[in-house]
C-alpha cells in the first residue's frame, strides 16, 4: 500500500512541475506581447502543492468507511431476522418452514395475517424495519397495519352514531390517500 501511495506522490509531483513549466512559457510568450507593446507584464502565477498528504487522503477514506459500514450494519435482533425472513420468503410453503419461536403468538398471528403486498413492503424494507414493525414501534413503512400488543383493546364507542362518524372518517381519509397516491 506504501508504494502505491509513493507512486501516486511522485506523479502528483511530476504533474504539478509539468503544469508549472507549461504556465512558465505561456508567461514567457505574454510578457514578450507586453514589452512590445510598452504595458508592464503580469506577475508569474505559482502552482502550491496540495495540503493534503497521501496519509491524510487515507485516513479520510478510512474514516468515512467506517462511517458507512456503521449506518449500513446495524445489529438486528432474533425477531427482526425472523420476521425479514418470512416476508422475503413468497412461496407460503417456505414461509411455513420459518421459525417463528421467537415471536408472541400475538405477534406471530400478526404477521401470518399480512397480504402479500405488506409483507413484500416489509422484506423491502429490511430486517430492523421488520423488528421496528413487529414490535409495534413506528417503521416507516408507509400503509403497513399496525402491530397491536395482545393487552391493548381498543375503545368501542358507546354511541352507534360515533361508530358510524369514525367508519365514515376512516373512508374519507382512505379516499384521500388513494387520491394522493394517484
Amino acid at each position: 500500500m506504501k508504494g502505491v501511495l509513493d507512486f501516486g506522490k511522485g506523479v502528483t509531483a511530476l504533474g504539478l512541475r509539468l503544469t508549472q513549466a507549461v504556465l512558465n512559457a505561456v508567461y514567457a510568450v505574454v510578457a514578450a506581447l507586453c514589452r512590445l507593446l510598452g504595458v508592464r507584464p503580469p506577475s508569474v502565477p505559482q502552482i502550491t502543492p496540495p495540503a493534503a498528504t497521501p496519509a491524510s487522503v487515507m485516513d479520510r477514506f478510512e474514516s468515512a468507511l467506517d462511517r458507512k459500514i456503521e449506518r449500513t450494519h446495524t445489529p438486528v435482533s432474533d425477531i427482526g431476522a425472523a420476521v425479514h425472513q418470512y416476508a422475503s420468503a413468497r412461496d407460503p410453503y417456505i414461509r411455513g418452514a420459518v421459525d417463528l419461536t421467537c415471536l408472541s403468538a400475538a405477534q406471530a398471528g400478526w404477521l401470518m395475517g399480512l397480504s402479500d403486498a405488506d409483507l413484500e413492503r416489509l422484506a423491502a424494507a429490511g430486517p430492523v424495519a421488520c423488528q421496528r414493525a413487529v414490535t409495534g414501534k413506528r417503521s416507516g413503512i408507509v400503509g403497513l397495519p399496525e402491530m397491536r400488543p395482545a393487552g391493548v383493546v381498543e375503545a368501542v364507542p358507546a354511541d352507534p352514531r360515533e361508530r358510524v362518524r369514525d367508519a365514515l372518517r376512516e373512508r374519507i381519509m382512505a379516499d384521500r390517500g388513494r387520491r394522493l397516491a394517484a
